[in-house]
């Protein structure tokens, strides 16, 4: 029963019998049925010749994927459910052998669930049948309803026969006799007979050839599994190699002498399936003692480190330390596992940084220590000897030593590491305070001998420099580091783009990897996502920090190695600086698939990368999923921190269909407006849950133990137990500030300051905190003040701010010498850098609770955020002589932010700044700059462009005429119609001088527009002939501006009532659009929705509906669900839904319109009084009279002031609204508005104009109602069942006819106000009964008492009178549908009855 109750139906071109018949069998097995085509439809039943003839309303539901069936599809299913109910019912007392069962059987279920299948045995057969085979997978459901099918590309199916079950997960069945045609086949299984799971590969055999039909294919798969197992065995067989050499180790305490010559590893190869082995890392490990070289181990840290980061980034090299720089804590010292840590981390690093000064470190038997800490250096040298055996020799040394001496002895595995020592001056002693000497001296004689001998072994072996002060160390490592990156990865050896995305996109996911705790819930929901059927994408959703990234990485690095035989491409958003662009994005993915499938196809260059890219991506990804057999799997990680320009978040760029090998695995924060668009579009979308306390606590635990740290356990629960580190950003923030603790004493303090945070904005406060100390301890001079002038410039910029020409430039502005002002700006970069991401040059926040924290603790008060946007704002204005698109994007932003409407006025009115925002990507943020200038009264957009236009600055390169039109054309999407008519002339003038005839044409195309607009027809008519006829000329009737014109002048054709050359011209203009641009082309979808509007005026709803639903879907997948294009399209769908009494329906339209246009356009643009007028329509419908004035009185005040006082718009709205205050017995309010129509109509007609006599005429009616004409008096009302003929007029009751009057039909009562019909032509039309009404009626009348004379029976029931009075009014627009129906009423002789519904 899920084919009904899962799914809704519409019916299209069916009779009405057998709409009631399907309806009656859809509710009867719980299914919907809905009488309006939207969204929600996912069958769509009609006939069999609609389906042939493959009509518009056919394509378009299989392109939005709804299935089109027949009703017998509807009967056929509705006899199958109730076999299998029936069946069912049977199976219940049917039992199955389950060998091992205590019973020795099992209860067959009618379980719904869909089986997956994981393996079949043998996987080949011959294509004759007749064998058995074992089916293994999950969720089989023994019952007579389960069936395993072999289907054939070809479409012939087999389904096996006598099924054996021995588990839920495993079954053996028999294929019968057939003859298939030999080649692979797929094997699907179903637990009900209906729904079938994903399949699994079968090859069919020829029995003749034992070949199977494709011998090319075959040879390929066989040996491709071959390879995988071969690498995999080789892999095995390497391990197994090491580890034999490790235990060889252990028993000959490392003596390579006693190796046999034959047993050097082989040099290992990674998995194709893995990520390629990064070989560009550099890792340093800090060797020293603790307690006389913290302030050395600062300097590396917090100074020369960062610099050195920066400089692998630039190369491309990955950059980390090791700094166990805590001592012996008490629980490793019960433990006895520091030296271990750190020979394992040494182990694993390729340069080794030592240091001493006097002090030589612990070791046993050292002057001064006691028993325990001896026995505690002895377990530790015995806990580490099990995996380095050689540390035995060395078991009366410091741990410093036994470090240094596995690079002098080469005691490590791996290639050949670095080392560099430095050796502090002993005088530096003297300079130490007294109270902290003891630190920096030699533990005693014995100690003494013991470092003397270390560094003369050092100094034959390796180049040793001294050093004075601590600070003088970190220039010699800074030194050093640079020179060993030169050499070892020289700048001419650098990687290409893709390799360069490649292996930052790996290290970034492998930060991720490191310290994790695997979710098997989640990674069982993304395995059954990938091998199901289903290719519709999955998204990871959840609060920002919750740990999406982490559940992705760790999920790939594992699919990777269960499933080698995937093509596996993942996109990790913010990883690097171009990650963040979706053009950026798409490349990749078009590189990574043509390098991994070896396609060679051309990948367009770097300069390309924008809309071609995003057009050509879908094609693209189509041609290559089919170039192979393998399932590819996509992994986008982010999508919310997308470069939200370009409409990056409405994921246009994304396709919506997507091959069927191909899986789409995405992630966003939640909410956000991404996620948004990904719920519309209806994916999987799956919530993360934050972390438990027995997560948290191992996660805690495992993130220590790999960064060599140690917490006691009262440590490690005060943080697990903590109620805010359920978020594991909260969590993972927290362990890191406590990385960078120097003293171990100062953790606990550490923990509970931190754990006074809520939120991880809270704990970044704390963070920063720290940093302002840290910054103020290590930088002579330097204040907390710098970082917080930093952060809070960084916080008031856009989109963040360029490290070179920005930042250096506003922090060192206040310096006067620059080497200082350098050096100012490194300190802080540096000590703020992990914090901050860079992306595309930009140095931004990493996260938005880091943004959250700056703004608290910096930004408190709105006056501390205007200083800031004052400050960039006139940064960036000290550039505006060179107008970049950089300065564009920022400098208007920062006036406006900083709510200098003045500066914001002149900076916008510049014509150079037009130029580089009036595109479509920028030109809302220009219409909102000028709606705040508007606002403040600052000035007037109109006028300033036309001063503007007259002296300039101009664009480069510009063209006066093109300039002119320009500025035209922004204006007229402005509202601003006089100036844009004004200049739209000036550019014609411009053009007709040059001779440039087709330029002529153009502008008056768009003078027709506001014509248009403003309501003259005639006007907008002339225009639109002048035009087309010069591009007849031109360029012929095949062009796309002919074909264009010839769409505005069908709409124009359309207001003025010239219904048959509207159709022409529109009927021309689609055809050749849909010719020379493509169906679903936006300029196509114009000229079908002016199509649409015709059928609406027409009141042909149904074709109507089709063209409008058609340009919906055309302007949302061009240009998102956000966009005035769409409202444009929205809004004319509600008007149709009036039309057909769906006012639920219309309404949403229109709020929707309203919603988009004063978003994109403004709250006082005329687009938003056209939706607003449409609303009013409505609420009129409605009846609801209080709210169509409140919409009403809105939009009057936006005509007045896009229109002016005198326009006839603002007359049509004060009689509609004034007639309204009529309604509601409030003369007092509707007699002034009447009064100013009637002036308004007077200046702009005359005072014998129709217009002006039909506003006086409705405002004296209104004002003295005249008794209406009286009626024929009216039959007796007919019973309650309507079944008896109601008794025919009295034609001797009518009054005599008027002069003039053909028949005895009595004249219309007075007309109620006239309706303001808002559409494309404004017009008047009066609201009462129309004589043709009336004639239907009588006639209908005349029909029922002939049928009742012939005893046949009567034809006028209560349904006929809803229907017919339906019809007849949907005809003509009636302003008060109350006097409609009492109308209706007193001529059927039903005025006692209650009122006539219009909707069914």
């Amino acid at each position: 029963d899920k084919f009904f109750s899962d799914n809704t139906f519409f019916f299209h071109k069916l009779s009405i019998s057998q709409k009631n018949e399907l309806t009656s069998l859809i509710k009867q097995y719980k299914g919907t049925v809905s009488l309006i085509y939207g969204k929600k439809i996912t069958h769509l039943v009609t006939t069999p010749e609609e389906i042939r003839e493959n009509g518009f309303k056919i394509q378009q539901a299989k392109s939005l994927n709804i299935s089109v069936i027949t009703s017998d599809f509807i009967h056929t299913s509705a006899r199958k459910f109730e076999q299998i109910k029936a069946q069912s019912a049977k199976s219940t007392e049917q039992l199955a052998l389950v060998p091992g069962s205590k019973s020795g059987v099992i209860e067959t279920t009618a379980s719904a669930s869909i089986p997956t299948l994981t393996l079949i045995l043998p996987s080949s057969g011959p294509n004759t049948g007749d064998f058995i085979v074992s089916i293994f997978g999950l969720e089989f459901s023994p019952g007579s309803c389960f069936r395993v099918r072999f289907t054939h590309s070809s479409g012939l199916q087999v389904e096996a026969v006598n099924y054996e079950f021995h588990a839920s997960t495993a079954v053996i069945c028999k294929l019968p006799e057939c003859l298939l045609p030999p080649g692979p086949v797929s094997v699907s299984a179903s637990n009900d007979g209906i729904h079938y799971g994903f399949p699994v590969e079968f090859l069919f055999i020829d029995t003749t050839s034992q070949l199977p039909s494709s011998t090319v294919e075959a040879k390929i798969s066989i040996m491709h599994g071959q390879l995988q197992n071969l690498r995999r065995a080789m892999m095995n067989i390497q391990r197994l190699e090491m580890d034999l050499q490790n235990q060889l180790g252990l028993l000959t305490a490392h003596r390579s002498d006693l190796l046999p010559d034959n047993t050097q590893p082989l040099e290992e190869k990674p998995q194709a399936s893995l990520q390629p082995k990064i070989d560009r890392e550099i890792k340093v490990f800090l060797s020293s003692p603790f307690r006389d070289m913290q302030e050395e181990r600062e300097y590396l840290v917090k100074r020369v480190f960062p610099q050195i980061r920066r400089l692998c980034n630039d190369r491309d090299i990955i950059f980390s330390f090791v700094d166990l720089r805590w001592g012996v804590t008490g629980v490793q010292a019960e433990q006895a596992v520091a030296l271990l840590m750190c020979l394992r981390e040494l182990d694993n690093s390729s340069i080794l940084i030592g240091s001493f000064g006097e002090r030589y470190g612990f070791c046993k038997g050292q002057e001064g220590i006691d028993r325990q800490s001896n026995e505690v250096l002895s377990r530790s040298f015995d806990l580490a000897a099990k995996e380095f055996p050689w540390v035995r020799k060395y078991g009366d040394r410091s741990f410093t030593e036994v470090e240094m001496r596995m690079i002098l002895d080469k005691s490590y595995s791996g290639p050949e590491k670095s080392a560099w020592f430095y050796f502090r001056d002993p005088y530096y002693v003297e300079e130490v305070p007294d109270k902290d000497r003891h630190n920096y001296v030699s533990e005693g004689p014995a100690s003494h001998l013991k470092l003397g001998n270390l560094k003369r072994d050092l100094l034959e072996k390796f180049v040793c420099r001294n050093y004075n002060r601590p600070a003088s160390v970190a220039e010699l490592v800074l030194t050093d580091l640079q020179q060993y990156i030169t050499k070892k990865f020289p700048e001419d050896q650098a990687l290409s783009k893709l390799e360069k995305e490649r292996l930052r996109h790996q290290v970034y996911s492998r930060g991720f990897t490191r310290s994790y705790l695997p979710i098997e819930a989640l990674y069982l929901l993304l395995d059954k996502y990938v091998t199901a059927e289903s290719n519709t994408p999955i998204v990871i959703s959840g609060e920002s920090g919750i740990g999406k990234t982490a559940v992705l990485t760790n999920w790939e690095l594992r699919h990777r190695e269960h499933h080698p035989e995937d093509v596996i491409v993942t996109h990790w958003i913010g990883s690097t600086p171009s990650s963040s662009s979706f053009a950026a994005l798409l490349w990749r993915l078009m590189a990574e698939l043509n390098d991994l499938l070896i396609l060679n196809w051309s990948i367009p260059l770097e300069s390309e990368m924008t809309q071609q890219v995003v057009q050509d991506f879908p094609n693209w990804l189509d041609k290559a999923a089919q170039e192979t057999n393998r399932r590819i799997v996509l992994i986008i990680d982010g999508l919310d921190k997308l470069d939200d320009r370009n409409n990056a978040f409405d994921l246009l760029w994304l396709p919506v269909d997507f091959p069927h090998n191909l899986r789409i695995i995405l992630s966003a924060s939640s909410p956000s407006a991404p996620m948004n668009v990904l719920k519309k579009r209806k994916y999987q979308i799956t919530d993360l849950e934050p972390l438990d306390e027995a997560q948290r606590n191992s996660f805690v635990r495992m993130f220590l133990q790999l960064n060599a740290k140690k917490l006691s356990s009262q440590q490690e629960l005060r943080i697990a137990s903590s109620s805010q580190s359920s978020k594991p950003r909260f969590l993972r923030v927290l362990l890191d500030d406590i990385l960078v603790a120097a003293v171990h004493a100062n953790l606990d303090a550490r923990i509970d300051q931190a754990l006074t945070a809520h939120t991880p904005a809270e704990l970044y406060e704390l963070v920063l905190s720290r940093i302002e100390s840290d910054y103020e301890r290590h930088h002579s001079g330097g204040k907390a003040a710098e970082i917080a002038e930093f952060l809070s410039l960084v916080w008031g910029s856009r989109r963040g701010l360029l490290l070179t020409g920005e930042i250096d430039v506003l922090l060192g502005s206040q310096q006067s010498d620059s080497d200082k002002s350098d050096s100012r700006v490194l300190n802080i970069m540096h000590s703020v850098e992990d914090l901050l991401v860079e992306c595309a040059g930009l140095v931004n926040f990493s996260n938005v609770d880091l943004r959250h924290a700056i703004k608290k603790r910096y930004l408190a008060s709105p006056e501390k955020e205007i200083a800031v946007h004052e400050r960039l704002a006139a940064h960036f204005a000290r550039q505006k002589e060179n107008i970049t698109d950089r300065l564009a994007e920022e400098l208007p932003w920062q006036f406006a932010k900083s709510n200098q409407l003045t500066k914001l006025r002149d900076c916008v009115a510049d014509l150079r700044l037009l130029d580089k925002l009036y595109t479509p990507l920028h030109k809302f943020d220009l219409l909102k700059y000028w709606g705040l200038v508007e606002k403040g009264s600052a000035g007037d957009a109109g006028q300033i462009y036309t001063e503007s236009l007259q002296t300039g600055p101009f664009p480069d390169g510009s063209v006066r005429g093109d300039l002119f039109f320009r500025v035209a054309s922004f204006l007229e999407e402005m509202s601003k119609l006089d100036g844009a008519l004004y200049l739209y002339e000036k550019a014609k003038e411009l053009y007709r001088n040059s001779s440039q005839r087709l330029e002529v044409a153009k502008v008056d195309s768009a003078l027709a527009n506001v014509y248009s607009v403003q309501g003259l027809y005639v006007s907008a008519e002339e225009k639109l002939l002048s035009s087309l006829a010069i591009y007849l000329q031109e360029k012929g009737p095949n062009c796309v501006e002919t074909a264009l014109t010839r769409e505005r002048l069908g709409v124009v054709y359309t207001a003025l009532g010239k219904y048959d050359e509207a159709h022409e011209s529109l009927s021309i203009a689609l055809a050749t659009c849909e010719k020379l641009l493509g169906f679903d082309h936006h300029q196509t979808s114009d000229v079908v929705y002016s199509v649409g509007s015709l059928y609406l005026t027409l009141h042909e709803l149904e074709p109507a509906e089709e063209h409008f639903m058609r340009a919906l879907k055309s302007k949302e997948a061009i240009f998102g669900d956000w966009h005035p294009e769409v409202a444009r399209v929205v809004n004319r769908l509600g008007s149709l839904y009036i039309e057909q009494d769906e006012y639920s329906a219309a309404e949403e339209c229109f709020r929707r319109a309203l919603e988009i246009q004063e978003e994109k356009l403004g709250t006082h643009h005329l687009r938003v009084a056209q939706t607003l007028r449409h609303l009013m329509s409505l609420n009129e419908m409605k009846e609801n009279y209080t709210q169509a004035i409140a919409v009403g009185q809105r939009s009057l005040t936006i005509v007045r002031a896009g229109l002016g006082e005198n326009h006839p718009l603002v007359a049509n709205l004060l009689i509609r609204i004034g007639s309204l205050y009529y309604h509601l017995k409030q003369p007092q309010n509707g007699k002034p508005l009447f009064k100013e129509a009637i002036e308004v109509r007077t200046r702009k007609f005359g005072a014998t104009h129709k217009q002006t006599c039909d506003a006086i005429s409705t405002f004296e009616e209104l004002e003295n109602p005249k008794k209406p004409v009286p009626v024929p008096p009216p039959p007796p009302p007919p019973p309650a069942s309507f079944q008896k003929v109601l008794p025919p007029p009295k034609p001797k009751s009518f009054p005599p006819p008027p002069p003039g009057s053909k028949s005895g039909i009595p004249p219309p009562p007075p007309p109620p106000p006239p309706k303001y019909v808002s559409s494309q032509a404004e017009r008047i039309i009066p609201a009462f009964m129309p004589r043709v009404v009336l004639d239907q009626i009588l006639k209908k009348q005349q029909k029922q008492q002939l049928s009742e004379k012939q005893g046949q029976a009567p034809l006028l029931k209560q349904d006929d009178i809803t229907q017919f009075s339906r019809d007849m009014l949907r005809k003509v627009q009636v302003d008060d549908r109350a006097d409609a129906q009492k109308m209706f009423k007193a001529m059927v002789g039903l005025e006692n009855t209650k009122n006539v519904k219009f909707k069914s």
